[in-house]
């Protein structure tokens, strides 16, 4: 992602390689009728070529018409998204109907240059409509798990847990025993959040969260779990730290997709205020248990880290 006040634009060595690489592939498919002597060889390439442009660009108008993507706005006043899909058959019937082994070469040639730009991650300028689609369904499907559906059922209810964790100096999570748990009783699936709060009353908030939310999501990969991390910057200090996760377990989640169960780790009794810190704990139980979240407390699990927390052979069923 680009920084404020640094153009995005690439490198001009970078842009040199490209375009070098680009010509000489162009090149070589030109080049090759020429040496051999047969010009109306590279004819049906060329038409295919052209037949898989015009068929890309209309998939391409089609997807970003039916998602209704608000940056798209054709200039022709009777474009619909229905002539974009009819352009699209078209051309694909008109390529294999012309020569369907050599559709099936330029079909498999543009799939390679797709699966080249995915993998390589190549910088782009323009959008996935892949991601608008993704986005779409996700929507839809929220949408569909209402309050009314059935997902709520007793025989439908599935852990979804949110882990609150503490982080060190450097974001590192005080107890990574819990995620460790959380792990192990998810299994790398199902919904999960773990939400760190942090006390910053002066700097870059923005960037301290984000930076956070980075080292509690490398956290989570090193577990091999699938879950969605967040760092909340919130200000107060330790007096008001039960409010923010008061504020968190209600405010997290979308839609039906909310954590029922919360994880949190047992506080170590510390200097003169342990007497306070035990009542802010327990305040913190009830008020959750009010909300009707299951409570899941983690006391003394370090052996929890060390992947065989109930030895060789040993299971927690």
């Amino acid at each position: 992602s680009a920084t404020v006040g640094t153009s995005s634009a690439p490198a001009r060595g970078a842009g040199a390689d490209v375009g070098a690489a680009a010509l000489g592939l162009t090149w070589f498919i030109a080049s090759l009728p020429c040496l051999a002597g047969n010009l109306d060889a590279i004819t049906p390439i060329i038409t295919m070529f052209f037949l898989l442009m015009y068929a890309t660009i209309n998939g391409a108008c089609f997807a970003v018409a039916w998602l209704r993507s608000p940056g798209f706005r054709p200039t022709w006043q009777y474009f619909h998204w229905s002539s974009a899909l009819l352009g699209l058959g078209l051309c694909l019937g008109l390529m294999f109907a012309i020569d369907w082994l050599m559709a099936l070469v330029a079909v498999a040639f543009g799939g390679g240059i797709a699966w080249y730009v995915r993998t390589k991650r190549v910088s782009k300028d323009w959008g996935d409509a892949g991601a608008g689609f993704r986005f779409q369904v996700a929507r839809d499907q929220l949408l569909a798990l209402t309050e009314r559906s059935t997902f709520h059922h007793a025989k439908n209810w599935r852990p979804q847990i949110l882990v609150l964790c503490r982080v060190d100096g450097r974001f590192n999570p005080v107890k990574p025993e819990l995620l460790a748990l959380a792990g192990l009783l998810k299994k790398g699936q199902g919904l999960l959040m773990a939400h760190a709060l942090i006390d910053a009353d002066d700097g870059p908030r923005a960037l301290v969260a984000e930076a956070a939310t980075e080292v509690l999501r490398l956290h989570l990969h090193a577990e091999s779990i699938q879950g969605f991390p967040r760092a909340i910057v919130h200000r107060g200090g330790s007096a008001r730290i039960n409010d923010g996760l008061l504020s968190t377990a209600q405010a997290c989640g979308v839609g039906a997709l909310r954590p029922n169960s919360v994880l949190l780790g047992w506080p170590r009794p510390m200097g003169d205020d342990a007497r306070e810190r035990r009542r802010r704990f327990v305040q913190l139980l009830r008020d959750l248990s009010a909300l009707r979240k299951a409570l899941m407390v983690l006391k003394d699990g370090r052996a929890l880290a060390s992947g065989r927390p109930f030895g060789a052979g040993r299971t927690l069923d």
